[in-house]
């Protein structure tokens, strides 16, 4: 399976800029409430910087820029920040296909906690949320997200591009 995961993705001045603006009150970050990720799982907010060929949010040159710089991406297909609320006991996402044609799907873990993506739906292989760390991976291959149950909130932004 062809996926990669970069530690430390951005300098430390980049990633703590991006982490300030996503997670520090002060900031006032807009974050939207949404039903579900998918058909039937749990509830959680997002926050929509890219689609429909064009920015969709403030916060895209400050936050998004500088990721899909170091991604050498050509042209962003859709990106958004998910965020998660901790419960008592984590749910996991159902497996999916961001997108239905070939393309990259990027997730940057904006903080540290035991929530994770799992990668291939067959091998279930298990990527930490650790804050400054890219998963990478083709966007044919199915995904879910398993929430944490140790931080307040997991925020990712999930980035596909090609």
């Amino acid at each position: 399976m062809d996926y990669k995961i970069i530690e430390n993705f951005l300098d430390k001045e980049e990633f703590l800029n991006i982490q300030q603006q996503l997670m520090v009150p002060e900031f006032d970050f807009p974050w939207y409430f949404r039903h579900h990720m998918n058909r039937e799982d749990n509830h959680y907010f997002r926050h929509v910087f890219y689609g429909d060929h064009m920015s969709m949010s403030r916060g895209f040159d400050s936050i998004v820029r500088p990721i899909l710089k170091k991604l050498n991406c050509i042209a962003p297909i859709t990106v958004k920040a998910n965020l998660t609320i901790a419960q008592e006991k984590a749910f996991q996402s159902e497996f999916h296909i961001d997108k239905h044609f070939e393309c990259k799907t990027a997730i940057f873990y904006v903080n540290t906690n035991n929530g994770y993506t799992l990668i291939d739906e067959k091998e279930k292989i298990k990527v930490h949320c650790e804050a400054n760390k890219i998963l990478i991976f083709n966007s044919n291959i199915k995904h879910a997200m398993v929430s944490q149950t140790d931080e307040p909130r997991r925020i990712v932004i999930n980035i596909n591009y090609l």
